[in-house]
C-alpha cells in the first residue's frame, strides 16, 4: 500500500493507491474495514463485495476493470477490525478533484470528460449492475481525459438511481466547483442551496454555462419524487456528447499524481486564431493560383511567337567617300561556280538533318529529280527555328 487518495465514509471505504510485488504493477484498492463488534458492519461489507464480485464481469472504457476481490476476514484477536479488499487496475492521471485547483472547467470541456463515466453507468444498467460512481474520491481522469470509476465496491445501499444523481453531481462539480450531494469530502464546498433547498442552477452561478448542461445537472440529482428527472445513464450521454468540446488539444498536464491543470484557452482567442489560420491560408492560395495562370498564359503566348534562331546580321562596307569617275570597264565573261561541298544545315542540332541523303539532287542538273515533303495541318508547340542548305 502506497498512499490513501480518499475516503467513502458512507461505507467505512478507504481509497489506496497500492502495489503489485508479484506482477510489478500499480493497483487500486478498496479497502472496507468493519470496527469489531458490530455485525451490522460486517453484513454491509458482505453486501458491497458480493455486489462488487458481481460487477467484476463490466467492461467499459469509463470503469476500471477488476483484479481480484478479498472477502472479509475475522482476525485472531476479537478486538481487530474486519477488513475487505476490492483489487483493480490502477488509473494512471488525475483525481477528479484536482482539475478544479484553477477554478471550475469550461463547460464544453467538463461534458467531455464525463462522456465515458456516462457510457460505464449505461453499461452497468443494462447489464442489470449498480456502478457506485457517487462519490468525487472514487472518479479519476486518465491521461487521455476520461473520467474512470477508478474504485469499484458500490455502498450496500447504492443504487442505480444513485449512479445517475452521481453523474449529475459530478458535472455539477466540474461546472460550479461546488458538491451538491450530502457526505460529499470536507475538503469540498457545498453547493450554495436556494429558497427551495435545491441546489442553484449552475447557469445562475456561471452566466456561460449552456442550459442544457445546467438542466442536466439539476435533473440528475433531484431526489425522488421531484418528477421531471433523469433515469437512464444513455440520456446523460446523449447530452453531454452534443455538448461536448471537440478539439484534439491537451488540456490537461501530464505529470505525476495530483498534476495541477493547464488553464483551457480563451475560445475568443481560439476563435481569432483559427480566423488568422485561415487568412493565411486563403493568402497562399491566391499566389499559387496566380502563379500556376502566370505560367499558363506564358506557354500560350510561346505557341504565337516566332522565337527563331539568331538575327541574320548584314554587313555592309563603310561608305567611302565618293572619287573621280574612271571610265566604264567591261566585266568579263562570266564562268560558272563550282560547289566543292553540299551539306543540309540544322540550326537546332538535335538529331540528324533531314533529307541528308537527297540534298546533291540540288546540283545533279536533272529536273526530274526531288524528294518528299511533308504537310501538317495543325501547329507545333513553337515554331521550328529553321532549315537549309550550306554550299561551299
Amino acid at each position: 500500500m502506497l498512499v490513501e487518495l480518499g475516503r467513502d465514509d458512507r461505507c467505512a471505504a478507504r481509497l489506496w493507491q497500492g502495489r503489485d510485488l508479484m506482477l510489478d504493477r500499480d493497483v487500486a484498492l478498496t479497502l472496507f474495514i468493519a470496527a469489531p463488534q458490530r455485525p451490522a458492519e460486517l453484513t454491509l461489507i458482505r453486501t458491497a463485495v458480493a455486489r462488487a464480485l458481481r460487477s467484476a464481469r463490466l467492461e467499459a472504457a469509463g470503469a476500471a476493470r477488476m483484479l481480484d476481490v478479498l472477502e472479509p476476514v475475522l482476525g485472531d484477536d476479537p478486538k481487530s477490525p474486519t477488513v475487505a479488499v476490492i483489487v483493480a487496475e490502477w488509473t494512471p492521471g488525475h483525481a477528479l478533484v484536482d482539475l478544479l485547483d484553477r477554478g471550475p472547467l469550461p463547460p464544453s470541456v467538463a461534458a467531455g470528460v464525463l462522456v465515458p463515466l456516462a457510457g460505464a453507468v449505461d453499461a452497468a444498467h443494462s447489464a442489470g449492475l449498480v456502478l457506485g460512481c457517487d462519490h468525487p474520491d472514487r472518479i479519476r481522469v486518465s491521461t487521455d481525459r476520461q473520467a474512470r470509476l477508478a474504485f469499484p465496491g458500490p455502498p450496500a445501499s447504492s443504487g442505480s438511481r444513485d449512479d445517475i444523481r452521481g453523474l449529475g453531481a459530478m458535472l455539477y462539480l466540474l461546472l460550479t466547483g461546488c458538491w451538491p450531494l450530502p457526505d460529499g469530502p470536507p475538503s469540498l464546498p457545498p453547493a450554495p442551496l436556494g429558497t427551495d433547498r435545491v441546489p442553484i442552477s449552475p447557469t445562475t452561478l456561471r452566466p456561460e454555462v449552456p442550459v442544457e448542461l445546467s438542466t442536466l445537472a439539476l435533473r440528475c440529482i433531484a431526489g425522488p419524487g421531484t418528477g421531471g428527472g433523469v433515469h437512464t445513464g444513455a440520456a446523460v450521454r446523449q447530452v453531454l456528447e452534443l455538448n461536448a468540446v471537440t478539439a484534439d488539444e491537451d488540456l490537461f498536464s501530464v505529470g505525476s499524481r495530483g498534476g495541477r491543470v493547464r488553464r483551457p484557452n480563451d475560445p475568443r482567442r481560439a476563435q481569432h486564431l483559427r480566423r488568422v489560420k485561415l487568412g493565411v491560408s486563403m493568402t497562399v492560395l491566391g499566389a499559387a493560383t496566380l502563379s500556376i495562370l502566370g505560367y499558363a498564359g506564358m506557354q500560350v503566348v510561346s505557341v504565337f511567337t516566332d522565337t527563331g534562331g539568331a538575327p541574320l546580321v548584314i554587313a555592309s562596307n563603310p561608305t567611302q567617300p565618293s572619287a573621280p569617275a574612271k571610265p566604264a570597264v567591261l566585266p568579263a565573261a562570266a564562268t560558272p561556280v563550282q560547289v566543292k561541298t553540299l551539306s543540309v544545315y540544322d540550326p537546332s542540332g538535335l538529331g540528324s538533318p533531314d533529307h541528308q541523303n537527297d540534298v546533291r539532287k540540288l546540283l545533279d542538273g536533272n529536273p526530274s529529280t526531288g524528294w518528299s515533303t511533308d504537310s501538317y495541318f495543325q501547329q507545333f508547340p513553337a515554331y521550328k527555328k529553321g532549315l537549309g542548305v550550306m554550299l561551299s
